[in-house]
């Protein structure tokens, strides 16, 4: 593909101040914005992504990150956040200028980076699927029990 061809969704609540770059980054052409979409329209239009990106400089648990791996888009998200032991460190960026210099690699290597993930992905959401934290859970608690 060419330069045209990829494309910036950007989802989220629409804020009333705004930073001037973000206005900015909103009004460009290859800049799709979604704000306050209706859960099924949401994962409909992120599911037409390759990659999902976290710029936050702190989020407790990720949700629109895994929201994203569940659509099969890979993660980038930067080493800042409570939860980067999840990410491996392919995944990962120390700081933003970092990512902005590797963006042409992503853009350009999404193919490659997406075959690599794939076995990855599996491994991410059942790390903490209901069930495996339930399971560890119920470890937990009978080991405090035998303990108590």
């Amino acid at each position: 593909g060419t330069d045209d061809d990829f494309e910036f969704h950007l989802f989220g609540e629409r804020f009333r101040r705004q930073p001037e770059a973000f206005k900015w980054i909103v009004n460009q052409s290859q800049v799709v914005v979604h704000h306050d979409e209706e859960r099924a329209s949401y994962l409909k239009n992120l599911a037409r992504c390759h990659v999902v990106l976290s710029t936050s400089k702190h989020e407790f648990q990720g949700l629109a990150i895994l929201d994203g791996i569940q659509q099969g888009l890979i993660p980038i998200v930067p080493d800042a956040l409570s939860y980067v032991e999840m990410y491996p460190k392919q995944y990962r960026y120390p700081t933003f200028p970092s990512l902005l210099a590797n963006l042409n690699h992503i853009k350009n290597n999404w193919t490659q980076l997406y075959s690599e993930f794939r076995p990855i992905q599996t491994e991410l959401l059942s790390r903490f699927s209901a069930s495996t934290i339930r399971d560890h859970w119920d470890l937990v608690m009978n080991e405090l029990r035998i303990q108590g």
